[in-house]
């Protein structure tokens, strides 16, 4: 897997801050967090400026281990993470595979493995988006707000990200996310 895009902002203990589905480490722009900790603000991959996600054995795991690399890059001791929505799935393998992992903030995520319709719904989304990529972004994306006329221009912003992702990544993500593993006993 490629090296993923991220930024570092601030100074102090390190936060790793990790955006949820069709999302960009630009959805923490809106945080003053800077003030309080080093920010490591990651694109996971498929997302952003981070490479496409078209490995066979694409998964939590696999974007997890990419994290990892990044955080051995920039040396970091110790972290705390926040995960919005699929950023928390990823956090919560981070919480398996790296001890440097100290505390962890779940944000519109849960530590449940997905339903049997939930599973179907990724499985469904991973096919209208190979054949109408467009159709899907724009039913989806404002769907994640509870009042989009409000939040027109963040709206926007959010879909020209979208826009410029691979089909084939938004597909493998949304299938990662119905194969992952639940943490309810960890």
């Amino acid at each position: 897997m490629d090296k993923l895009s991220y930024n570092v902002r601030g100074e102090g203990r390190t936060l790793v801050l990790l955006h949820g589905f069709l999302e960009t480490s630009k959805m923490w722009n809106f945080l003053a967090l800077e003030d309080s900790f080093q920010c490591v603000r990651i694109d996971l991959p498929g997302h952003g400026k981070s490479k496409s996600f078209d490995t066979i054995d694409s998964s939590m795991k696999k974007m997890a281990e990419a994290v990892i690399v990044v955080l051995d890059e920039l040396k970091v001791d110790n972290y705390f993470l926040v995960g919005h929505s699929m950023g928390g799935y990823v956090g919560l393998e981070l919480s398996r595979l790296d001890e440097r992992l100290k505390k962890i903030v779940l944000m519109n995520s849960t530590f449940w493995p997905d339903s049997d319709q939930k599973k179907a719904d990724r499985k469904r989304v991973a096919t209208i988006v190979k054949h109408n990529k467009p159709l899907f972004l724009y039913e989806a994306i404002p769907n994640l707000f509870c009042d989009p006329n409000k939040y027109d221009a963040e709206i926007k912003e959010i879909l020209a990200d979208a826009i410029e992702m691979k089909s084939s990544s938004i597909a493998n993500v949304s299938l990662a996310m119905s194969s992952r593993s639940g943490f309810e006993g960890e």
